[in-house]
């Protein structure tokens, strides 16, 4: 399991003026076994409604706007990944993280180390 700590709490935001969109996006590289056996990416505590896309692919939704978890699959692939999350954003509703972000590896085994970003 590796996490972001530039990629976390810091990043919920305050409540917006008006209803919109706003794109969070992060370059990471994943450890050599998620990058041949795909793994998922953990958000455990997201507030807002979320699409999040590995690089162009849309791997989940997040639908309502209260605080929940979230975890998405990435696929196998080797190299920097590119991480998007749009969110649609309402008046005087905060959005993001308040807890780190996990990378983690396909049951079976553990990722130990910190994800570069």
């Amino acid at each position: 399991m590796t996490h972001w700590d530039d990629f976390g709490p810091r990043w919920l935001h305050d409540p917006q003026p008006r209803d919109g969109y706003t794109l969070i996006s992060h370059h990471y590289i994943p450890h050599a076994k998620v990058q041949v056996e795909g793994g998922s990416i953990d958000f455990p505590s997201i507030t807002g409604e979320v699409d999040v896309f590995d690089g162009d692919t849309l791997v989940g939704r997040k639908t309502d706007s209260a605080e929940g978890a979230l975890s998405v699959p990435i696929a196998p692939g080797k190299g920097e990944r590119r991480i998007n999350l749009l969110f649609r954003t309402k008046t005087g509703k905060p959005f993001a993280f308040k807890q780190n972000v996990f990378v983690r590896q396909n049951a079976g085994g553990s990722s130990n180390g910190r994800n570069s970003g």
